[in-house]
């Protein structure tokens, strides 16, 4: 979700549907992103607030990476010396 133009259009579109503002629209404040875990949080003055990273997803990386450690780990241990 990395934009050089900032959150601003990402956290637009997904509130209203368009990047563009209106003048009733209330205006954006922020967004707080980490990658673990991975949150996306964008806010807006009005108190309004939309997490778009779906609920599915941290617990998903999490399994994915340990799959991938498991993996290696054996990998490295039946390797022929």
């Amino acid at each position: 979700m990395l934009n050089s133009e900032g959150p601003f259009p990402e956290c637009s579109e997904e509130r209203y549907g368009t990047v563009a503002p209106s003048i009733v629209q209330p205006l954006f404040s922020d967004a707080d992103e980490s990658y673990l875990p991975l949150v996306y949080v964008c806010r807006w003055q009005d108190g309004h607030s939309i997490d778009t990273v779906p609920g599915y997803m941290n617990p998903v990386v999490m399994t994915l990476a340990a799959a991938t450690v498991l993996a290696t780990a054996i990998a490295v241990r039946r390797r022929p010396t």
